[in-house]
């Protein structure tokens, strides 16, 4: 299983850490059917209370927090919409 930001943590990356996460803890987003795993249940309550702002906050650390040489694919950019 493959999930959004090369399988690292969303609120991870949003608290501008790199969390890697086994994805056995998913969620799929309804809007855009996209995966992002989690390392922890409490992650995953954590992130269910705001999801959009944490993906944003997520997708801007994850830029500045990729290795040298990694590039975004389409897939790892999350889409934007009003929660």
């Amino acid at each position: 299983m493959h999930g959004e930001f090369h399988n690292n943590d969303p609120v991870g990356l949003a608290a501008g850490a790199k969390i890697p996460a086994d994805c056995s803890l998913n969620w799929v987003d309804p809007d855009f059917h996209k995966l992002y795993c989690f390392s922890s249940a409490t992650s995953l309550v954590y992130f269910l209370d705001s999801p959009r702002a944490f993906l944003d906050r997520a997708q801007q650390n994850w830029r500045k927090l990729e290795p040298q040489g990694w590039k975004l694919s389409p897939s790892d950019t999350p889409s934007r919409s009003s929660e």
